[in-house]
């Protein structure tokens, strides 16, 4: 429990239930809106979850592997692409005076698209 208002409570516990009712309801109230976990909490001011609790409803952010570096308002015919390239050495470690270690990887470039 995390209301301290028994309404709110209440309404959490039907809109969140897993029966037909339930999923109706999010659907009718949340996804047609498409409310967000903070503009949820702002309509139930009662409602304090704790931030393990707010964590665990979270879906884990995939990994990024390139930025768009660029503006269609600046120049709608170019995009900017940034990214950085990232090598791994799983090799056990040598003793510094028989060290062949691998080059630094290189730095972040940006490669640029005409289109």
């Amino acid at each position: 429990q995390c209301c301290t208002d028994p309404r709110e409570t209440t309404l959490l516990q039907h809109l969140c239930s897993k029966g037909e009712h339930g999923k109706q309801l999010w659907a009718g109230f949340v996804e047609t809106q498409g409310l967000c976990v903070a503009e949820l909490l702002a309509l139930f001011p009662s409602c304090t979850p704790r931030l393990h609790q707010l964590l665990s409803c979270l879906t884990p952010l995939p990994p990024r592997y390139y930025s768009i570096a660029s503006s269609p308002l600046v120049c709608p015919d170019r995009m900017t692409i940034a990214f950085s390239m990232v090598r791994y050495c799983c090799q056990p470690p040598s003793s510094p005076a028989t060290d062949n270690a691998s080059p630094p990887p290189p730095p972040a470039r940006a490669i640029e698209r005409s289109g």
